[in-house]
């Protein structure tokens, strides 16, 4: 009789092993590209603040990785990250959709195209005509299948570089994207009307059992962060409302 039960019982036992196999710890590797006010190498950007706060209520080590933007995303096709910040678009187009998982989102983005404050935002593809245009290393990715521009787009290292050449008179308008840029929109103009891009920056692993469950907590935690105005209070002046 005990034999039979312990025989019932073996692959109840093995489930529960398995799930606790996927939670008690393989650690994650998660890449953390540079972007602007979000995401930086002192641990204190925005959507850091917002993953930590979220990962408190989780069971998981997490080895979070600073890389210049570029290099985080070659660290991650490279298999070096189990997961990464952001890239979620890009990393299925070019991986495809089978191969990349994502998280609920930590925020939602838009890529515009700013001008100096006092000067008419650029409305149109049309309007880039005779312009010089600048634009961070690595960010066409997202902006690429909207602009029809027919210059050569200046590329910077960063939206503090490009919007700096803005000030002097050395680009007429800078490829950047909102909340990251919001510092400095006070020096800045550009039409809400004309996005080259919209999206959600969200915790993008590769689909592997492991990772799914990892980003199902996570997810999980979000949600309740931005239901109950945690995300707002930690973005404060960044914070874009979202529905998702």
């Amino acid at each position: 009789m005990l034999s039979q039960v312990s025989a019932r019982l073996r692959p109840v036992l093995g489930v529960v092993l398995f799930m606790a196999g996927l939670n008690a710890q393989a650690d994650i590797r998660l890449a953390v590209p540079e972007i602007t006010t979000l995401l930086d190498a002192s641990g204190d950007g925005v959507y850091q603040q917002i993953f930590n706060k979220a990962m408190e209520s989780l069971d998981y080590q997490v080895s979070q990785d600073f890389y210049p933007y570029k290099r985080a995303l070659y660290q991650f096709k490279a298999g070096r990250a189990d997961c990464i910040f952001s890239f979620t678009e890009v990393l299925r187009k070019t991986l495809g959709d089978g191969q990349i998982i994502a998280s609920y989102p930590l925020g939602s983005f838009g890529y515009f195209l700013f001008s100096p404050a006092g000067q008419p935002p650029v409305s149109s593809n049309e309007e880039l005509a005779g312009l010089r245009v600048g634009a961070v290393i690595g960010h066409e990715g997202y902006y690429a299948e909207a602009l029809e521009y027919s210059g050569e787009v200046l590329q910077v290292h960063s939206d503090e570089q490009a919007i700096e050449m803005l000030r002097q008179g050395r680009i007429d308008v800078a490829i950047a994207a909102l909340p990251d840029i919001q510092p400095y929109m006070d020096d800045l103009t550009y039409s809400a009307e004309f996005p080259l891009f919209l999206g959600y920056d969200r915790i993008t692993c590769y689909d592997t059992p492991e990772n799914r469950a990892f980003l199902d907590g996570l997810s999980a935690e979000l949600m309740k962060l931005k239901a109950d105005g945690t995300y707002q209070r930690l973005a404060g002046d960044h914070y874009m409302d979202f529905d998702f």
